[in-house]
């Protein structure tokens, strides 16, 4: 799964992602992104590229209760297109999930330990995802996402059995083009990206949500 990330955008990261629009007078920075999270996310509309805030942890429109997020906060790649909360998002909205790196926990007998994994190059990550828009019961607009996993790759593997898929830059353009067909972003989600990623242990002090500052990423 994919239980924690970072977002520190750098003065490249509106080129990066070809953002042609966006809410923010300044963005972001999150060195330890849990879920219910409301953080800047990758939409496409009228074949530009635009960012939102969103909340992670994805709401269907007919659930009754918004806390039902915090239990969509993944999206497995081999069932999106069956699961009744995922295969309309899977069709219709389709989003990248921007990342510096992002967390996960190798289980040991002493507890659980955090690693982190960012790129080799350190630029910023682009993990698929879906998002969905609901209304509270005060008709609020909820917009929210969750990030789509897959096996892990030898990589991630001695640390954990999944990871979140990692788009290269020519499958982000096609994960977010409303035209594509189900039968090639099925073949999106099961490649590799080739990304190079590195990987190393981190304090575990970021196990604590609470806990947001630039020292969590430092190697251990």
């Amino acid at each position: 799964m994919c239980g924690g990330y970072t977002f520190i955008p750098g003065e490249g990261f509106l080129n990066r992602f070809e953002i042609a629009g966006h809410p923010y007078e300044t963005l972001p920075r999150n060195f330890n992104v849990r879920p219910g999270a409301v953080m800047p996310v990758v939409i496409r509309e009228d074949d530009k590229n635009y960012l939102m805030p969103m909340k992670w942890g994805l709401v269907p429109p007919w659930a009754d209760d918004p806390d039902i997020g915090y239990r969509m906060i993944n999206a497995r790649a081999e069932t999106i297109a069956e699961k009744a909360s995922y295969r309309g998002p899977f069709r219709r909205s389709r989003c990248i999930v921007p990342a510096s790196g992002f967390y996960e926990w190798k289980a040991l007998a002493g507890g659980k330990t955090p690693y982190y994994f960012r790129s080799a190059p350190d630029d910023m990550l682009a993990l698929a995802g879906l998002y969905e828009i609901a209304y509270t019961k005060d008709q609020s607009k909820l917009m929210t996402y969750t990030i789509i996993t897959r096996d892990a790759d030898e990589t991630a593997k001695p640390i954990h059995d999944r990871m979140p898929v990692i788009l290269d830059k020519k499958a982000e353009s096609i994960w977010l083009d409303e035209e594509v067909k189900e039968a090639q972003l099925q073949q999106l989600l099961a490649r590799d990206s080739g990304v190079e990623l590195e990987v190393y242990e981190v304090s575990k002090k970021v196990n604590h949500a609470a806990n947001n500052w630039p020292e969590l990423i430092n190697p251990v």
